[in-house]
């Protein structure tokens, strides 16, 4: 059984080609090469395809670090916000504490004294 591969033309289709918001296709090149073994006396074809593509910089910074950035802003802030919201109740409702005891926060307040 003998095959036999072809280019049928040195560029390719790219007519069913699907755009991609990520990578942009720059060229894409065709070669037919034939390896003779050592062992064998009939030439082994391939085709080789050389696609070249480039990552577009915007999509991974608007779909990748902003939101990763955001996202431990918004972690930062939570945790600081709700330290800041205990030491105001704390702080400025020195009645209320019986409402701290049952977590412990009163202890924390009058060791703060």
């Amino acid at each position: 059984m003998q095959v036999d591969v072809v280019n049928r033309s040195a560029a390719v289709d790219l007519a069913n080609y699907v755009l991609n918001g990520e990578w942009e296709l720059l060229t894409v090149g065709v070669q037919r090469n034939e390896i003779i073994y050592a062992c064998c006396v009939e030439p082994y074809p391939d085709v080789t395809f050389t696609i070249v593509i480039r990552r577009r910089t915007l999509y991974y910074l608007f779909n990748v670090i902003f939101p990763c950035l955001w996202l431990s802003v918004l972690s930062l802030v939570g945790f600081v916000l709700l330290a800041v919201r205990r030491f105001v109740y704390l702080c400025c409702f020195p009645g209320c504490l019986q409402c701290f005891d049952a977590v412990g926060w009163a202890a924390v307040r009058t060791s703060g004294q």
